[in-house]
């Protein structure tokens, strides 16, 4: 984007300390007392983020809206060639197993994918339970280059050895090696079960769902993620969207519970209503008090 700065998004100022705010960065490290901050990685979610808003000079509304969508896992960006090479020299059959349905699958974890489960039981031995251990790459994450790391390998031999381990995990967990993501992954709520689709954060996912362990019917929920979204253009006229992925209202017996699930499995949004005469065009109950 040339010398203009990209405001990182999908985390809070909270969760991101002021050096990682923007990017390029405006400050660094050493300007604010050390108690402000940890000095720790920038989260791939949060590079993803960066970068694709850094790849575009221009941005429309609409394509603000994919971008918002986009299941890709940037980890895969950062190690899964280099894992497939190293799992080429290797004769046995679990290995060369998964590293072919790796090698085909398109990296988004979207509903029909078929590999996202088996990368996740890998990358949960390369770097964590949460995706987030540094010690298994070539280059851990460096505020020198905060969108580019970490990456690679340290030891190609341990991660084909990760990669026949999470093989044997996968079938032992869901029966087979290439279960459909959408399948296992549902959007649930209050009788309606959708297949699902998005992906943990450190992944390098954008559209976030942290799933729940497996339940009794071999399926896992959303334990958080893609809750309240709003989008919003100051345009002339203003133009507006947004989603209450598990409902506006928890009243028993309310049609207004579950009535968004479809939209967020459908990749959709609804127009929220900024005028009067918006809100009165789509007025379907009045209760007088």
């Amino acid at each position: 984007m040339g010398e203009s700065v990209v405001r990182v998004q999908g985390e809070s100022l909270a969760e991101r300390p002021p050096w990682l705010a923007t990017y390029p960065p405006t400050y660094a490290p050493d300007d604010f007392p050390a108690y402000v901050a940890p000095r720790g990685p920038m989260s791939l979610r949060a590079q993803n983020s960066a970068r694709m808003l850094a790849e575009h000079d221009d941005i429309t509304f609409e394509t603000f809206v994919d971008l918002k969508l986009s299941t890709y896992a940037l980890l895969t960006e950062r190690v899964l060639d280099k894992l497939l090479r190293a799992a080429s020299t290797s004769d046995d059959p679990d290995v060369a197993a998964g590293a072919s349905l790796l090698a085909g699958w398109n990296r988004y974890y979207d509903e029909d994918n078929r590999a996202g489960l088996l990368f996740e039981e890998w990358a949960a031995l390369f770097a964590g339970e949460s995706f987030s251990g540094q010690q298994n790459y070539a280059r851990p994450w460096s505020l020198d280059e905060p969108l580019t790391t970490p990456s690679g390998l340290k030891d190609p031999v341990q991660a084909v050895a990760m990669l026949k381990q999470a093989v044997v995990n996968t079938r032992a967990k869901y029966g087979r090696l290439d279960p459909r993501f959408g399948d296992v992954s549902r959007f649930e709520l209050d009788g309606l079960n959708i297949a699902g689709h998005g992906g943990f954060g450190n992944l390098g996912v954008f559209r976030v769902i942290t799933w729940s362990p497996l339940n009794a019917q071999q399926q896992r929920t959303p334990l958080h993620g893609e809750t309240w979204v709003a989008m919003i253009e100051f345009s002339e006229p203003v133009r507006a969207w947004g989603l209450m992925s598990y409902g506006n209202s928890r009243q028993a017996g309310t049609s207004h519970y579950n009535d968004q699930l479809e939209l967020l499995a459908n990749d959709q949004f609804r127009p929220l209503f900024l005028s009067r005469a918006e809100v009165e065009a789509n007025t379907v109950e009045t209760v007088a008090f």
